[in-house]
């Protein structure tokens, strides 16, 4: 077996060659990346009021967001930051402004998407946040009477 290997030295070296390559190539783009995309956690407390929002109308209802890291109230984000879904409930909605009321409260005012008017019902939303600071989810509900 020694004398096949030593007949094959170019075999060895090639393995040897991979696992450098491996070693100083591939680890520290991956060490990198996995550092790049590890953000914080963002804990989020979110409750709505229908304000204007009424059966058959395109009222907008407020959506308050807290957003907090461990570093404490996350200040400065914009629209594009937030992301409101329905998970249940029969019209979609749509942001329409978005306002900081300070200390890393935020009111969104969501509206029926498209051309929708509210119907009356339950409205379950999952509200994603997702910054430089990091990310984080949470739901809550509309009640459209």
């Amino acid at each position: 077996m020694a004398k096949s290997m030593a007949r094959h030295w170019w075999v060895v070296t090639l393995g040897f060659a991979a696992i450098a390559t491996i070693t100083f190539l591939v680890v520290p783009m991956t060490a990198a990346r996995a550092q790049a995309t590890s953000r914080g956690v963002l804990y989020l407390a979110a409750v709505t009021d229908d304000r204007l929002a009424d059966h058959g109308d395109r009222g907008e209802a407020a959506l308050f967001i807290a957003v907090n890291s461990e570093a404490g109230a996350q200040e400065g984000l914009l629209k594009g930051n937030f992301l409101v879904e329905t998970q249940l409930g029969s019209v979609i909605v749509a942001v329409g402004q978005l306002s900081s009321t300070g200390h890393g409260v935020y009111r969104l005012d969501i509206v029926p998407g498209g051309t929708t008017t509210w119907v009356r019902g339950r409205y379950v939303l999952s509200v994603y946040v997702s910054c430089p600071a990091g990310s984080g989810s949470t739901v809550t509900e509309l009640l459209i009477d």
